[in-house]
């Protein structure tokens, strides 16, 4: 597993860090609530991630899919600039599998609403293709699949 490195994330675990950075990416300035809520996710899902590298192998994988839920939650917050408090607390995946399974027979069902739908529906807008037109950077935007 690459390492982990959480450098930027510790950077915007700072609220005021993260109402600058969201200013320069969205145009728009997000109250203190939005910016505590984003920094607070942002820092859960590095110590989760981080809280992955030093425990067995029987755990990590519930460790990291709990940091990387409170990351999406830190995307959706800043991206559409809403409180942490009103998102859906569910992550929007049901396991399905037959009790007793075997971990290549596990099955999820992915529920209509959740963290992960959120994400989803957040970055959808976001998809594109980068390119340069002489010295200036553009993007193309091509918008993906919502949940």
């Amino acid at each position: 597993m690459p390492e982990f490195d959480s450098y930027s994330l510790r950077f915007l675990e700072s609220s005021e860090n993260v109402r600058k950075s969201l200013r320069l990416v969205t145009g728009r300035t997000p109250s203190t609530e939005v910016a505590r809520g984003a920094s607070i996710c942002l820092q859960q899902g590095r110590m989760f991630i981080e809280a992955s590298a030093r425990s067995p192998m029987e755990i990590r994988p519930l460790l990291l899919f709990y940091g990387i839920a409170a990351l999406a939650r830190a995307v959706v917050v800043g991206r559409n600039l809403k409180s942490l408090a009103t998102l859906s607390q569910a992550h929007g995946l049901h396991d399905v599998s037959e009790h007793k399974a075997r971990l290549a027979d596990l099955e999820v069902k992915i529920e209509g609403n959740g963290a992960f739908q959120l994400f989803n529906d957040t970055v959808s807008a976001c998809e594109g293709i980068n390119y340069f037109e002489g010295s200036a950077r553009r993007k193309y935007l091509i918008p993906t699949a919502k949940s």
